[in-house]
C-alpha cells in the first residue's frame, strides 16, 4: 500500500511540475516486482493509469519468502553461499561498529550518504542474487 501511495504522489507531483491543467494518464510498465506493482497500481488508480504492462509480475506475494534464499544457495553452491554469509556478517559488523569502520565500508562501495542499513543490505543481497536468478552462473 505504501509503494502504491508513493507512486501516486510522485505522479501527481510530476503533473504539477509539468504544469498540467488536468489529470494526465500514465502507462505503467514493469517486470518482476515492479510488474506486479504496475498491475496493482492500475487496478487501484484507473483515473491516472491508462494501462499497465506487467512482465513476469509476481502473482502471489509471500511475506518472508525464504524459499528464494534456499534456491539461491543451491544455485551458487556451498562455498559461495558461505562466502555470501561471511560478506553479510562483515557488513553488519562494520555498520554496527559505526565511526571510521562504517565509513570506510561505505566509501569502499561508493555508497550515498542517505543509504540506511536496510538499503545497503538489500543492495548486497540483490547483487549476489542477480547472477543465479537470471541464469549467468558460471560452472
Amino acid at each position: 500500500e505504501n509503494a502504491l501511495a508513493d507512486l501516486r504522489s510522485f505522479m501527481e507531483s510530476q503533473q504539477t511540475d509539468l504544469g498540467s491543467d488536468g489529470l494526465r494518464t500514465w502507462l505503467m510498465i514493469g517486470g518482476s516486482y515492479p510488474g506486479a506493482l504496475s498491475a496493482w497500481f492500475r487496478e487501484k488508480n484507473p483515473d491516472i493509469a491508462a494501462a499497465s504492462w506487467s512482465s513476469s509480475g509476481v502473482i502471489l506475494a509471500v511475506e518472508n519468502f525464504t524459499q528464494f534464499d534456499v534456491i539461491e544457495t543451491q544455485a551458487v553452491g556451498a562455498d559461495c553461499a558461505q562466502a555470501l554469509r561471511d560478506v553479510t556478517a562483515a557488513f553488519e559488523n562494520a555498520w554496527d561498529a559505526g565511526g571510521d569502520t562504517k565509513q570506510d565500508m561505505l566509501d569502499m562501495f561508493g555508497t550515498p550518504d542517505d543509504f540506511t542499513k536496510g538499503d545497503m543490505a538489500w543492495m548486497l543481497a540483490d547483487s549476489a542474487a542477480m547472477g543465479p536468478q537470471y541464469g549467468s552462473k558460471i560452472e
